[in-house]
């Protein structure tokens, strides 16, 4: 386990600031934000000097309640640790990102929903082998598929078609 004292390149002051940013560019407008950004300088320092010494402590967490698409509690991290989390994503995902499968979209560059739909749209077309067959499919935590009736089950892959 490194010293206390040692200083961690990772933690720089360099790499925070880049974490800064990338966390300001989808939160810069936020009341946390516009407040921790009147001594951004000051304030990455001292998180700088934290994170080197192993003294950062996460602060709460903010509450609130949304009502759509449905009634739920969110917890958002304060500004100051997403920092932090962006400091840290910055480090892993070059680490996991090419240990992760092809058709894995949660939390990934260049993946999402909208890339998850279309590459399930290319699947459906592949499985009923019909590029113009019609399949309908809904999601809800997990994807359900179902397809319009044809001349035979499309999960019976090996049986012959009557």
């Amino acid at each position: 386990m490194p010293s206390k004292t040692k200083s961690c390149q990772e933690f720089s002051f360099k790499n925070l600031h880049k974490a800064y940013i990338d966390c300001r560019r989808h939160k810069g407008n936020t009341y946390h934000a516009m407040k921790f950004h009147i001594n951004c300088e000051l304030e990455l320092l001292k998180l700088e000097q934290e994170l080197q010494s192993r003294t950062y402590k996460p602060t709460k967490s903010i509450c609130f309640v949304v009502t759509h698409p449905t009634l739920r509690e969110v917890f958002a991290a304060n500004f100051r640790d997403r920092i932090v989390h962006h400091l840290l994503y910055n480090f892993l995902e070059p680490v996991f990102e090419p240990k992760f499968i092809h058709h894995s979209y949660a939390c990934r560059k260049n993946k999402g929903i909208h890339r998850s739909l279309e590459d399930l749209c290319k699947f459906l077309k592949k499985v009923t082998k019909k590029p113009k067959a019609k399949s309908i499919f809904s999601s809800s935590g997990y994807i359900r598929i179902f397809y319009e009736p044809q001349e035979r089950n499309p999960f019976q892959y090996n049986q012959p078609a009557s």
